[in-house]
């Protein structure tokens, strides 16, 4: 908007609204434009933004985990850690059509159509979240099974769903789990805010391009035109997804429930070996691949 001001007090070869060439300039002098946060609100007199809280940290993201209870609340917490979605990209996500079930996003190393609208190009599904998504489609299917022959109503498809009905948005839960454990400003965002900061923190070598990628963000480095030589790659995103399994990784040695589908299944198996961090964890080597610049 200044610019665009500024611009029109630059005397230059305009149109007038005939057609005619003139040599004019549209305004005199240009408005004062106020946009910064502290400026906006001294000048409307309200209440200055407070400053963001404090990232949580790995331990106190173990301890939001344990605390979820509730499975829609668990599920939503894995999607937005795995994807670093936003949480309305994750309330809505819904299966393809075309496909069967939450797996078939697994078809594709550009995950077709996964959670997030704007991050289609070259879209992966990390290690640790394909384990999840056959896992919830059992379940589900189970669900909607018992229903059927109990003559009950079948509840409502999709991942996000509680007591049948596909659930609008967990803001209030989060806020609350939040205020349980002792962190202010905890919120359904704090996930997303989360993972952006450990990659960053832990993969120094992980390109900013390719974190911002993964977010789903545009990324507006370099020309247009010579990403239209370039082909789409199918792995350019693998180190994002090699980050984000092994934040999860680290967080799973201080949560007690299993944040990995195959543990999960062991733990249903045998329960006296429910307590996940009593695994080897020196064996979990997936998430490190060769020639991997993490």
């Amino acid at each position: 908007m200044r610019s665009a001001f500024n611009d029109a007090c630059v005397v230059k070869i305009r149109l007038d609204a005939v057609g005619n060439k003139v040599e004019t300039a549209l305004m005199s002098h240009a408005p004062k434009i106020v946009w910064k946060r502290d400026a906006l609100a001294t000048e409307l007199k309200i209440p200055a933004r407070r400053p963001q809280p404090a990232t949580p940290s790995i331990q106190q993201m173990a301890e939001v985990l344990d605390s979820l209870k509730a499975p829609h609340l668990f599920r939503f917490a894995i999607l937005s850690l795995y994807r670093w979605a936003r949480p309305q990209a994750i309330i809505d996500f819904d299966q393809q059509p075309k496909l069967t079930g939450t797996a078939a996003l697994l078809t594709s190393p550009r995950s077709v159509g996964c959670l997030r609208r704007n991050a289609d190009r070259a879209n992966r599904v990390t290690g640790c979240l394909a384990g999840w998504l056959p896992v919830w489609d059992n379940e589900d299917a189970a669900r909607r099974a018992a229903a059927v022959a109990e003559n009950r109503t079948a509840p409502d498809r999709g991942l996000i769903v509680r007591k049948g009905k596909r659930v609008a948005t967990v803001k209030r839960a989060f806020r609350r789990t939040g205020a349980e454990l002792g962190l202010m400003g905890f919120s359904q965002y704090s996930l997303r805010h989360f993972m952006a900061d450990q990659a960053k923190k832990l993969f120094r070598n992980l390109p900013r391009e390719h974190r911002s990628l993964w977010m789903g963000h545009v990324v507006r480095d370099g020309s247009r035109t010579t990403a239209h030589y370039e082909s789409d790659d199918p792995d350019m995103l693998a180190e994002v997804t090699l980050a984000t399994d092994c934040v999860i990784a680290l967080i799973q040695q201080h949560c007690r429930r299993p944040l990995f589908a195959v543990d999960a299944g062991r733990s249903a198996a045998d329960p006296g070996k429910g307590d996940s961090r009593t695994a080897e964890k020196t064996k979990t080597s997936w998430w490190a691949r060769r020639g991997s610049n993490l």
